[in-house]
């Protein structure tokens, strides 16, 4: 069945309205018409694309067009200079156009989307009439961002065709010492790039020296259509000690896309020899000998202050005083453990029984033993009461069970000390 010609028309008519670019927007038929375009297909991570964005009114502009940019992850975005002006017919009239361009930056992998943002303009019905602001959205804009298979995944990316990097240092060489101060200055430079894209260098210095780090110096500006950027990072360093001081090379990598490499540009070491100040080295010799004659003296002092004593209470006294002294530093329960591990270690059942009463009385049955300590003491008591030999008994085991034991407690206290908060429900220990 053939379709009537005015069927045929309108399906054509859907057909070129479905086709049309979803980036031509018009806020207002007959008043604006927005547009934008992306002026590649794909892209490299951190590489310069152009977004285009078209305005065109069926009059003469006024003032500056003015625009909201979006922010999108990963992706920076700056109009660049002003926009190029030009004029098209339209159904038989002529309209200005304004073409803008806006560079776009993407770290984002993947299909990158730029939304909607709006566009704020005025123009003339007439060169002499008055102005009439608008505002309108411009169309949102896709394009594919991939990374090069040489870059590692996740990781950030200069992409330029052109990177320099240099280095100057004051002074460049020389005997150096402590408390001077070294003055480092690295510059970047790259093509259709941003400043603030170009890689910090690292702030790692080596043992012996302070660094001071100023905010570094960006700049980004056009010649002839082209991006060009620059940073600097200036630094100071202040040497603290004597001896070898290496500062190690510094590596800043980036890809070009023209080759397809992924390449670094290198920054030579620098090693400084720095000297002892004499004066320091004299006063430091002359410190150890004074802190070894005042620790002489010190020293006889108190020797001499020991004999007089002996002297003036006679030896029984001093004895006296020494194990007064030993008590109050060391509790009766220390005491009477250290004397149960001699007593085991000599093998003596009875005099190890007897301070291991003792030591139950002044603990206040807080004795926690462990398995294997039970079965020692349980064998120390059938030495010492039951039908074995009391002098076969050996209390070698049973000395290194108590000598664990109090390790252990030492650590357990220690840790309860640390703890701020009581122990919920806490369990007395058992004597076996």
């Amino acid at each position: 069945m053939k379709r009537p010609p005015v069927l045929q028309l309108m399906i054509l008519a859907m057909s070129l309205f479905c086709w049309w670019p979803a980036n031509v927007y018009s806020q207002q038929p007959g008043v604006a018409r927005v547009e934008s375009t992306f002026d590649q297909d794909q892209v490299w991570i951190g590489q310069k694309v152009i977004l285009k964005v078209k305005v065109a009114v069926p009059g003469p502009f006024s003032g500056a067009t003015s625009f909201s940019l979006p922010e999108v992850p990963l992706t920076t975005l700056f109009s660049v200079g002003g926009p190029v002006v030009s004029s098209e017919q339209v159904e038989g009239e002529t309209w200005f156009v304004q073409t803008h361009e806006i560079a776009v930056f993407s770290q984002s992998e993947g299909k990158l989307q730029i939304p909607e943002f709006q566009v704020r303009f005025a123009n003339r019905e007439t060169f002499t009439g008055p102005a009439q602001s608008h505002s309108g959205q411009v169309p949102q804009a896709s394009i594919d961002v991939k990374r090069p298979a040489a870059v590692p995944d996740g990781m950030a990316i200069v992409t330029t065709t052109r990177l320099t990097v240099s280095q100057q240092w004051e002074p460049e060489g020389g005997v150096l010492r402590p408390g001077d101060m070294i003055h480092r200055t690295i510059s970047q430079s790259a093509a259709d790039q941003l400043a603030l894209a170009l890689e910090p260098p690292s702030r790692a210095s080596p043992s012996g020296v302070r660094a001071y780090w100023a905010d570094p110096e960006i700049e980004n500006r056009m010649e002839r259509g082209a991006f060009e950027c620059r940073r600097q990072d200036s630094v100071d360093y202040v040497v603290q000690s004597a001896g070898l001081i290496e500062f190690p090379a510094l590596k800043i990598h980036w890809y070009d896309p023209q080759s397809d490499a992924y390449r670094f540009t290198e920054l030579e070491a620098k090693v400084f020899q720095v000297q002892a100040d004499p004066a320091q080295v004299t006063t430091g010799v002359a410190s150890n000998r004074q802190r070894r004659t005042t620790m002489l003296v010190v020293g006889l002092t108190v020797v001499g202050a020991l004999m007089l004593i002996v002297v003036w209470v006679g030896q029984k006294a001093l004895v006296r005083l020494l194990h007064q002294l030993r008590c109050l530093l060391i509790s009766d329960e220390d005491l009477t453990i250290r004397r149960l591990i001699r007593s085991c270690r000599a093998n003596d059942a009875q005099e190890a029984c007897r301070l291991w009463l003792e030591w139950n009385r002044i603990a206040r049955q807080r004795i926690s033993p462990s398995v294997p300590m039970k079965a020692e003491i349980t064998e120390m008591w059938e030495h010492r009461y039951g039908a074995s030999n009391e002098e076969s008994w050996d209390g070698q085991k049973l000395a290194e069970a108590i000598c664990d034991y109090r390790r252990i407690t030492r650590l357990q206290r220690t840790s309860v000390a640390d703890d701020p908060l009581p122990t919920l429900n806490p369990t007395s220990g058992h004597v076996c």
